[in-house]
């Protein structure tokens, strides 16, 4: 049987490994966090970075088209323009025929 300070000591014991358990845990815990919390911000740098680069692709892609619109207007101005000279050249000749005859 055991004796009263025995027992006190077995409960003492019991009381500092539970105060070692918490502490592990705890300790545990705080690095589990900490560790969440940075996997966490290197997502949201990720997905910031990935936004930056689509919005940097997305403005060169709509330059392109810009620029591709002008190309496409500044050819029709001149097959427009050229369209124009062949048509006065044709009247001009018609109308030297007609007076010719």
């Amino acid at each position: 049987m055991k004796t009263y300070s025995q027992f006190n000591e077995d409960i003492e014991q019991r009381r500092q490994q539970l105060r070692q358990r918490s502490a592990d845990q705890m300790a545990s815990f705080k690095e589990k966090s900490r560790a969440a919390v940075e996997t966490q911000k290197q997502r949201a740098s990720e997905t910031q970075e990935k936004s930056r680069a689509a919005s940097q692709a997305s403005k060169e892609r709509a330059s392109e088209a810009a620029q591709r619109r002008a190309a496409a207007r500044a050819a029709r101005q001149e097959a427009q323009q050229k369209a124009a000279e062949r048509q006065q050249l044709k009247s001009e000749i018609k109308k030297e025929l007609k007076s010719e005859k």
